[in-house]
């Protein structure tokens, strides 16, 4: 890790530490029905126990104004700040799926977000998507690049590569089956997304033909915030 990691870990605790007591205390006065010198900007939404009507409501109002808010960024990214590579709005039909999709935690994409999505738009609207952790892999232009995954958990892992397209090598070998593996051989097939399923293992090979940054993760919002994803990055 870099200096400036560091110094990103460190102000992160910081700040945590810094807003823990004055957090905690506001949230314990909420829970107990106990004015607070916030109570006055957040009384709108410090709520009473309500019917599964009001809770209702105030889901979907909720959604409905992230939804808004998401596409509103998106088609206005173009005239917005921290937009270096100065990519314009989104198309009103894919700035539309996208915010539906977030704002239900679907997290579907259909698009390549280092190549559509400004800084900005991601850290205020695809906020989800802010890894906490991951790896860099460094890649030599025109190599094949091997990957394998070993899931040994008990649910799926659907693995996307940005970019790119690899050929699958070898699926479903059950991981207590290492010594006599029972992988399919499928050389030969094309794809840019992988369903590994529990306890089996997949191979994976893609030629670095196309520069820069590429994510190889997996599409689950929550596996992606735990960190299980790994960038590519060539000349």
């Amino acid at each position: 890790m870099t200096s400036f990691a560091y110094g990103r870990i460190a102000l992160y605790l910081a700040v945590l530490a810094v807003l823990a007591l004055p957090l905690g205390v506001y949230i314990h006065k909420v829970m107990e029905s106990v004015a607070s010198p916030l109570s006055l900007l957040f009384r709108p939404v410090e709520c009473a126990p309500m019917s599964w009507s009001a809770y209702t409501l105030r889901l979907i109002v909720f959604n409905a104004v992230g939804a808004l808010f998401l596409y509103a960024i998106q088609r206005w990214q173009g005239w917005l700040p921290l937009n270096p590579a100065h990519f314009g709005g989104v198309s009103p039909d894919s700035a539309f799926n996208t915010a539906v999709s977030f704002a239900s935690n679907t997290s579907w994409q259909s698009y390549a977000g280092e190549t559509t999505l400004s800084y900005l738009t991601q850290m205020l609207g695809i906020k989800r998507q802010v890894i906490p952790r991951h790896e860099h892999r460094a890649a030599q232009a025109g190599s094949a690049l091997p990957a394998a995954v070993h899931q040994q958990k008990r649910d799926d892992h659907p693995l996307h590569l940005h970019r790119h397209s690899f050929e699958l090598r070898s699926l479903g070998a059950p991981i207590a089956a290492a010594q006599n593996p029972a992988a399919k051989s499928i050389r030969g097939i094309i794809k840019d997304v992988v369903l590994v399923g529990a306890q089996t293992q997949a191979e994976v090979e893609f030629t670095a033909t196309n520069p820069g940054a590429t994510l190889f993760h997996c599409h689950q919002q929550s596996h992606m915030d735990l960190g299980f994803m790994m960038l590519f990055n060539y000349a």
